[in-house]
């Protein structure tokens, strides 16, 4: 490929995911974002065609957005959802490593959805991204998954689950974790380590990927990490509350390119 040609494909790439990219936000002794994603396959416009799970820190110049948040949060324990609508960027500049990356971004916090009559409690606060967890970029032409799979991650008192996302129809499910133990492995604590960095992506035999067969809140479930060494893959898992569910925006391919007739939403 030329430069010329090399320089016109990120230029297409950063037009085609240029949006407000509407994001999850949870946990209180750190903090991580998700995307809301969408089934996105035209090459011209893409926008939300990815899974990207972060940690990230809360800023300002004159305020503590993060313990605004979190006492936000102590005061209605009864709203699951939190959600941030951030200024329009190219998707393409957070996940790539590129003179054009960014690694900031700003925005305001919603308790409840953004777009769906959400109360807006933060306005303008800069967010930094610490660690890109996961990132998965949707493809036609993938396979679907053939057990149920999540990834697990966090760190201390605050483990989560997000539900792997590949292809429609599918849906958005995040989970607390009250507990995780390695069950057959000497030391069945997984450390900090392990699921902070990249998490631990864990797959449920017997469970077939699809909506009917997806965890539930208060559930012991038992399943196996991606690993070569067997007495540390198998997981026993106490699930507790579901932060997050979504079906309906990932129930079919979404083409905004092709007209009105879709159910495109902007986030």
């Amino acid at each position: 490929m030329t430069e010329i040609a090399a320089k016109s494909t990120v230029s297409d790439e950063r037009a085609a995911t240029l949006e407000l990219h509407g994001q999850l936000i949870f946990g209180t002794e750190r903090v991580y974002l998700f995307h809301l994603p969408m089934f996105m396959y035209d090459v011209r416009y893409h926008p939300h065609n990815y899974q990207v799970i972060m940690e990230v820190d809360l800023t300002d110049d004159e305020t503590d957005p993060k313990a605004m948040y979190i006492a936000d949060r102590k005061a209605h324990p009864e709203i699951r959802v939190y959600t941030l609508s951030p200024e329009k960027f190219a998707m393409v500049d957070l996940i790539s490593n590129t003179n054009q990356s960014i690694r900031s971004f700003k925005g305001d916090i919603y308790r409840g959805h953004f777009e769906r009559e959400g109360t807006k409690i933060i306005q303008g606060v800069t967010i930094n991204v610490k660690n890109i967890i996961y990132l998965h970029k949707f493809n036609p032409e993938t396979e679907n998954l053939k057990n149920l799979e999540y990834l697990l991650f966090g760190q201390g008192k605050e483990i989560f689950m997000a539900h792997i996302i590949t292809k429609p129809p599918d849906f958005d499910q995040v989970l607390e974790v009250d507990r995780v133990l390695a069950v057959e492995a000497v030391n069945p604590v997984l450390s900090d380590e392990e699921l902070s960095d990249r998490g631990i992506r864990v797959f449920f035999p017997g469970k077939e990927n699809n909506l009917a067969m997806k965890l539930r809140e208060e559930e012991t479930v038992q399943g196996e990490r991606f690993r070569r060494d067997p007495s540390e893959a198998k997981l026993e898992i106490n699930i507790g509350k579901e932060i997050y569910f979504e079906e309906d925006e990932l129930s079919e391919f979404c083409d905004p390119c092709q007209g009105a007739n879709t159910t495109w939403h902007k986030h």
